[in-house]
C-alpha cells in the first residue's frame, strides 16, 4: 500500500509572514530530481520528479516543461489555502515563472516568458512586498513539532530521515579549513556586533561552536535566496539576452529592498557610522 504522507510537504504554521518567505521555503523541498526516486513511496508522491540530474538531462524538452508545470501545480496546491496577501491571485503559471526567474530550473531559456511585463512578473516581484503579523506567543512545543533536526556528532556521514523535512548534520572533521575559516569570518562579524560565540560541550569530551555552525547555514541559506531573488530582477529586465546571465551588485542591492527587515540593518550600519564619526 502507497504511504503518500510519508514525503507529503507541507508548511508549518505561523512560520511566514508572506508569499516570498513560504516559496523559498518549499522550492527547497520540491526538487526537479532527487535521489529519493528510487523509494515507491516518494515516486508515487512525486512522479514528475528524477533520479538525478543527469536524467533530467536526458528528457526531452517537452518533459522536463511538464515536469515544472507539475511541480507549479503542487505548489499552487499547497499555497492555496493559505492566507498569504494576493496569494489567490497567483496561478499555475506564475508559480512556474517563479521557479524559472528564480533558477531552479537552469536548463531552460528565459527570453519568451520574461520578454515583456505581465501580471505575473508584477505578482513575484511584489511577493515580499505585503506581509502577515505573526503571532507575538507562539508554544515552543508547536514550534519543535514542525523542525525535525538530526544531528550526527559521531561521524562524517550524511544522518538523513525520510522526512522532507530539514536535516541538520554537524560535521566535527577539523581538518576542513575552508570550514574554519568561514566559521572565523562568522565569529568576527558577530564579535563586530558586540555578541561572543563561545564553544560548548556536545556530548562528554567533544567541545564545538554550535552556534557559529547554526550562523553560518543560516547566512549560505540567506546569500542562495538573495542571488535567486537578484537573478529574478535580471531576467526581468527586458535588454538582457539569454547566455549572458550575470547577476552584478546593482541585481542585488534591488533584491536587498524587497526583504523590508534588511532596512533594520542598514539603519544600524549608519548610526554606527556616524557614532565612529563623531566618536
Amino acid at each position: 500500500m502507497i504511504d503518500y504522507e510519508k514525503y507529503k510537504v507541507t508548511l508549518p504554521k505561523n512560520r511566514f509572514k508572506n508569499l516570498g518567505e513560504a516559496l523559498m521555503y518549499l522550492m527547497r523541498r520540491l526538487p526537479l530530481w532527487d535521489e529519493r526516486r528510487k523509494d515507491l513511496n516518494f515516486r508515487c508522491t512525486f512522479p514528475y520528479v528524477a533520479g538525478n540530474r543527469q536524467e533530467f538531462e536526458r528528457w526531452n524538452v517537452g518533459k522536463r516543461a511538464n515536469s515544472e508545470w507539475c511541480r507549479a501545480r503542487m505548489l499552487k496546491s499547497i499555497l492555496s489555502e493559505e492566507k498569504f496577501p494576493s496569494v489567490e491571485k497567483w496561478s499555475t503559471k506564475t508559480y512556474f515563472m517563479y521557479a524559472r526567474s528564480h533558477g531552479y530550473c537552469a536548463l531552460v531559456k528565459h527570453r519568451s516568458l520574461f520578454s515583456k511585463y505581465s501580471k505575473d512578473i508584477t505578482l513575484i516581484s511584489e511577493c515580499f512586498s505585503t506581509s502577515l503579523s505573526l503571532p507575538k506567543n507562539i508554544s515552543r512545543r508547536l514550534l519543535d513539532a514542525d523542525l525535525d533536526y538530526d544531528v550526527d556528532v559521531e561521524s562524517n556521514g550524511d544522518a538523513r530521515s525520510n522526512s522532507l523535512e530539514p536535516t541538520l548534520t554537524i560535521d566535527l572533521d577539523q581538518s576542513d579549513t575552508i570550514l574554519k575559516n568561514q566559521c572565523v569570518f562568522v565569529k568576527e562579524a558577530a564579535l563586530d556586533v558586540g555578541v561572543v560565540l563561545k564553544p560548548e560541550q556536545i556530548v562528554e569530551g567533544v567541545t564545538m561552536n554550535a552556534a557559529e555552525r547554526v550562523m553560518l547555514e543560516a547566512v549560505k541559506c540567506f546569500a542562495e535566496n538573495l542571488i535567486r531573488r537578484a537573478h529574478h530582477h535580471l531576467v526581468c529586465q527586458t535588454t538582457h539576452k539569454d547566455g549572458c546571465l550575470e547577476v552584478t551588485k546593482d541585481e542585488i542591492q534591488v533584491a536587498l529592498k524587497d526583504r523590508s527587515e534588511m532596512e533594520s540593518i542598514f539603519t544600524f550600519k549608519r548610526m554606527k557610522k556616524e557614532r565612529q564619526l563623531f566618536s
